[in-house]
């Protein structure tokens, strides 16, 4: 995997760190703005689902280095479409934001790779 490609990858991966460092190590701070509520109760309830999406992110970040590290595009192509997916899950059951940062950037990741 080389020129855009790898970048548009290294930036679906890079966005997918910050996800999870969010969801499992920040949600006190992000929480309340993802959730729309300042409620603790609310924040403290969602905190151990919310560390579980935050791994879920973090092998999306594994399955993406392996595939820049070793250079193996059909590694990528799976990750790539799974990240789209969930794109599209997430706004179908939550808000239109979730596909625009998640999924968009994985679809230019993956029209790169398969042109």
């Amino acid at each position: 995997m080389d020129g855009w490609a790898f970048w548009l990858t290294a930036l679906v991966m890079g966005l997918h760190i910050v996800f999870a460092l969010a969801e499992m190590l920040f949600w006190g701070k992000f929480g309340p703005r993802v959730l729309g509520t300042k409620d603790p109760k609310a924040i403290a309830l969602t905190k151990p689902m919310a560390f579980n999406q935050g791994f879920y992110n973090l092998l999306v970040v594994a399955g993406l280095g392996w595939s820049l590290f070793f250079g193996n595009e059909t590694v990528g192509i799976c990750f790539l479409i799974f990240v789209i997916t969930a794109g599209i899950v997430g706004w179908a059951t939550a808000k239109f934001t979730i596909f625009v940062v998640q999924s968009v950037p994985a679809i230019a990741a993956l029209a790169v790779i398969l042109l």
